[in-house]
Parts: C-alpha cells; sequence; structure tokens
C-alpha cells in the first residue's frame, strides 16, 4: 500500500497559512483548509481507498477547531507509526504585521470575534504556546 505525504500547515491567524496552502497546491497537493484533525486519518484512509493517484495532501488546521491543541498530538503520533510522513509547517509574524494585515482586511480575529484584534492575537499566542 502506497503511502500519502501529509503536510500540515498551522500557526497564528494572519500569518499566511492560505498563501502557503495554495503554494502546495501549485505544485500538486491536494489542499484542503480548515479539516478538524479528528477526521484525518479518516481521510486519509478514503483517499487511499478511492484516489489512489493523490500522493500528497497539504491541509490547514489550527486554532479554529476549538480543541486542536488538545487533539493533534495524538492523532499525529498515530499516523507516524503507521507510517505516514506528516511535516508539519508551522507560520507565525511579527504582532505589527498581524495588525497590518488585520486592518487591511478588516477582518475580525477567529479568537476575538467581539473584541480587540490585539487580545485575539495574544490568546492565540498563548494557546499555540502551550
Amino acid at each position: 500500500m502506497k503511502k500519502i505525504h501529509v503536510v500540515i500547515i498551522t500557526g497564528l491567524s494572519g500569518s499566511g497559512k492560505s498563501t502557503a496552502l495554495q503554494a502546495l497546491e501549485d505544485i500538486g497537493f491536494f489542499c484542503i483548509d480548515n479539516l478538524p484533525v479528528i477526521l484525518l486519518p479518516k481521510f486519509i484512509a478514503m483517499t487511499l481507498q478511492s484516489s489512489p493517484e493523490i500522493k500528497q495532501v497539504a491541509m490547514v488546521m489550527d486554532l479554529r477547531e476549538k480543541n486542536f491543541t488538545e487533539r493533534y498530538e495524538l492523532v499525529f503520533e498515530r499516523l507516524k507509526k503507521k507510517g505516514y510522513k506528516i511535516e508539519i509547517l508551522f507560520l507565525e509574524a511579527s504582532e505589527e504585521s498581524l495588525l497590518l494585515r488585520y486592518s487591511v482586511t478588516r477582518r475580525t480575529h477567529p479568537l476575538s470575534p467581539t473584541g480587540s484584534i490585539t487580545e485575539g492575537i495574544q490568546t492565540e499566542v498563548e494557546k499555540m504556546s502551550s
């Protein structure tokens, strides 16, 4: 059975995860944004069964999934033990850059939908550091 090369893109909101995902798609990766980590093993199994031509997948997984930090380590370790190549690409940016990006896009921060962008960034940094 062929194994799939899996690249997980994660990091701070506004750090360029979507751009990185698009770049991987441009070089032939099958890409998904915001797949819940708990679905990753099922996704890989279904892909192997129904689409054997897919050899490389990339996906963005981050704190938009409420329990991401509690689940990802166990899921990734189980997949590695089964022989899958799992690479993690963690993206970050300075607070100044993130604030500038949010001011340009006028989007709310996913961890502070009603609060300040700065508070959202700080909350995300704290959660990703743990």
